[in-house]
């Protein structure tokens, strides 16, 4: 059970992993579509929203409501490193009414967006930063791990109340 959480955990975790290496082969195109990449996140919020809500039984109307309203409030917060950290309680509490597939995949795609618009600055100083391992940059890699960190560290210790 524990060995199954923790997995599902790092791989929703390693979205961000993916957005970084998606920013790196095409930096070009992060900021024309940053628009379209905040449109998408907040979609995949309500997808994470109303999954955990109908797995706890809500009735429909009532899951749509408050996806709504709780994905209006982190859009005006437009903090995604906030974001993530309610995404932690929202991995834990899928788990227990065995949702956790879409929502640790749901987690995952919105990690890549999350982690491809997160790096977009950095790809402004490309030549300022060393080249390592076929041209994906490191320090950008674990700048992007270490500021969504919390998110690993609330799951791990959300574990230990399975």
């Amino acid at each position: 059970m524990y060995i199954e959480y923790v997995l599902a955990l790092i791989i929703s975790y390693l979205g961000l992993l993916a957005g970084n290496i998606l920013a790196f082969i095409s930096p070009e195109e992060i900021k024309p579509y940053k628009y379209y990449f905040d449109l998408l996140k907040y979609a995949l919020l309500l997808g994470i929203f109303s999954t955990l809500l109908y797995a706890y039984g809500f009735h429909a109307w009532l899951t749509a409501l408050f996806t709504i309203i709780l994905t209006a409030a982190l859009y005006l917060v437009k903090k995604d490193f906030v974001t993530y950290i309610l995404l932690a309680f929202a991995f834990f509490l899928s788990f227990k009414v065995q949702a956790t597939i879409v929502t640790a995949s749901l987690i995952f795609l919105f990690g890549m967006l999350a982690a491809a618009t997160f790096s977009e600055p950095f790809m402004k100083n490309r030549k300022k930063i060393t080249l390592c391992f076929k041209g994906i940059k490191l320090n950008v890699i674990g700048k992007t791990l270490m500021h969504y960190i919390p998110y690993f560290i609330i799951g791990v210790i959300l574990m230990f109340f399975l």
